[in-house]
């Protein structure tokens, strides 16, 4: 007999997955699969020839669409030094700004490496042009002011000794009479630059290194960029902007080729130039996103992952054509026998369970086999790259390369595991949950049952082994069917004890006990016992095992769906001689204590 209908609890999944898993497969025709590694390999870096001759001998599809690539590769590289041939015929200056507006736009690790080097020439360029005019632009006056001034002390000093001479001449003339002044022969001419050799022999030596000191001073002048002087400045900012990025490039070569020991350490370094750092770290990101992509999308482990998807398609195709059927009210009806039910309708049960045998039996040869992955460490670390990249790129706010060979479902696999089946697939996180509490409560109900957790509990509150054995039954079938584990609880196993105890006691069988009004239903007696989460009922005459129990219920429609309702989630099983009772609730609360028994 069943408790008061449960509700419909059934709703279809999009066999759309189908289409999807389809879209997956890679293979190459000629089993040339290392040939065409190899030559997207070297198309990453570049080497085109070498990848199309990676190529030879190779036919099909994929192999056509790496040609493709190669083709695309060597059209955008054209197009890319024709570019920076047409920047280096413009000015420096010009030159240097168009090359890091493009800098923005190229992804390409060739084609960084190249613009790169050519910004380091155009700003070297740039730099020893600024120089040569502002040295050009000040050598004459200054050099007019050197002589200028040179001219005037040797003019200050000619005149001091031309003094001193004309004072010894007169007092020498005074002592020789009849004596003439002295005066220059004929033909003899005085230069500027033999009053300044005679000056310089005429001045003490300290005279002589000030004099020689202005002189330097006046020169250096004329080489050495003034510390206030626009022009300088600019220079020395670009070249510091250019010393700047040639850092930047050479730290974002560093975060697309570190280990996974020292990436965390090159990005650190990285990001620490703030908003300058920005676009290398994308592009290194980029890099390192999409060569894990790329080892795992030709990898062994994820073909062998796709086959195990497969296999749970049609495991969830199976599910859905059974749960149809048996949550459907109206053909797989309740109750069925008279004199519940009419005696005409009540034939047409038998051929409708019948039906459900069937897709419950081809749903379990899907289940009892399912398919097998073995997973590579080189799987996990790709995977681990990929999550890395993940993470930081939302970090800063970037958006990654769009991979449309690694289905969604790959970042849900297990970090730990070495090999997955069809059984414990996700397709989702919602999915993956579901596999992580169902194998939670399975461990849970084993630690409840463990005799350091029951020595507080009464009789009743106690499982013996054949009813946890029948526990373990139901969860196993609800797996089955996609269904949450539940957790045993002790107050429904008190329920469900009390009520066995009663009808193995007076014989009645059903859902109802007479004679005491707290004990009438089912819901009463969950309540008297402390549970304020009861939702149905099963009971069972016949075998004493779990497993006739089990088979009993699953004959009956009523019975059938309290087994698989999705909103069960714990349950408590009894029996007493041939009487089984299965009491489910939908409380919550051994949430919490898994938590606490798993810390």
């Amino acid at each position: 007999m069943n408790s008061p209908s449960p509700r419909k609890a059934f709703s279809s999944r999009s066999i759309t997955r189908w289409i999807a898993i389809s879209a997956l497969s890679l293979c190459a025709c000629g089993g040339g699969e290392a040939q065409l590694d190899k030559a997207r390999w070297l198309l990453d870096r570049g080497q085109l020839d070498e990848a199309e001759e990676a190529l030879a001998g190779l036919s099909g599809a994929p192999f056509e669409r790496v040609v493709a690539e190669i083709e695309r590769a060597r059209e955008e590289r054209a197009g890319f030094e024709a570019e920076l041939a047409r920047l280096s015929e413009l000015q420096p200056r010009e030159e240097l700004k168009a090359l890091r507006d493009l800098q923005a736009e190229v992804e390409g690790a060739h084609q960084i490496e190249q613009l790169e080097q050519a910004i380091s020439s155009a700003a070297d360029r740039a730099a020893e042009e600024g120089g040569r005019s502002r040295v050009a632009n000040r050598a004459q006056p200054v050099e007019r002011q050197s002589r200028d001034r040179q001219r005037l002390l040797v003019e200050e000093k000619a005149s001091q000794v031309h003094s001193a001479a004309s004072i010894d001449l007169v007092e020498a003339g005074e002592g020789e009479e009849g004596a003439a002044p002295s005066e220059p022969a004929p033909g003899d001419q005085t230069t500027v630059e033999s009053v300044e050799e005679l000056v310089i022999e005429s001045l003490p030596a300290e005279e002589v290194g000030s004099a020689l000191a202005i002189d330097a001073e006046i020169g250096s002048e004329v080489d050495a960029p003034s510390e206030t002087d626009p022009a300088a400045d600019q220079v020395q900012e670009e070249r510091a902007e250019a010393e700047l990025l040639e850092l930047l490039n050479k730290q974002e070569l560093l975060l697309c080729r570190a280990s996974e020991a020292r990436r965390d350490e090159v990005w650190e370094s990285l990001i620490e130039h703030g908003e300058l750092s920005q676009p290398h770290l994308k592009r290194a990101l980029d890099v390192r996103w999409n060569s894990a992509a790329r080892s795992l999308a030709t990898g062994q482990s994820l073909k062998s992952l796709e086959r195990v998807a497969q296999r749970r398609l049609e495991l969830d195709h199976r599910r859905e054509e059974a749960l149809a059927l048996i949550f459907n009210e109206e053909e797989y009806f309740y109750p069925y026998q008279p004199p519940d039910c009419p005696a005409d309708k009540s034939r047409l049960y038998w051929p409708v369970q019948r039906r459900v045998e069937k897709l419950v039996e081809q749903l379990r040869e899907v289940w009892e086999r399912p398919r097998e992955a073995k997973i590579s460490r080189k799987f996990h670390q790709d995977l681990a790259e990929l999550d890395w990249c993940k993470e930081r790129a939302r970090s800063q706010g970037h958006s990654l390369p769009a991979s449309e060979e690694l289905p969604s479902w790959l970042f849900l696999v297990n970090p730990e595991v070495r090999s997955l089946d069809s059984n414990n697939f996700a397709w989702d996180a919602s999915e993956a949950r579901l596999l992580a509490n169902n194998a939670a409560v399975t461990e849970y109900n084993s630690a409840q049952w463990a005799k350091e957790v029951q020595k507080d509990l009464t009789e009743e509150q106690r499982a013996d082994s054949e009813e946890k054995r029948q526990v373990e039954i139901t969860n196993d079938y609800r797996r089955m069917f996609g269904r949450p584990a539940l957790a045993w609880n002790f107050l429904l196993q008190a329920s469900s004890a009390g009520h066995s105890d009663y009808m193995a006691r007076t014989g009645e069988f059903g859902h109802y006990e007479k004679g005491n009004p707290d004990r009438e239903s089912p819901f009463d007696r969950m309540q008297l016992v402390g549970y304020n989460y009861g939702i149905s009922e099963n009971c069972h005459l016949g075998g004493g095992s779990a497993q006739g129990a089990h088979e009993g219920w699953c004959k009956s429609s009523g019975h059938h769906r309290n087994l698989l309702m999705a909103g069960h989630s714990e349950m408590g099983s009894a029996r007493n001689s041939r009487y089984w009772t299965q009491n489910f609730g939908t409380g919550q609360n051994f949430q919490n204590d898994i938590e606490s028994w798993q810390d």
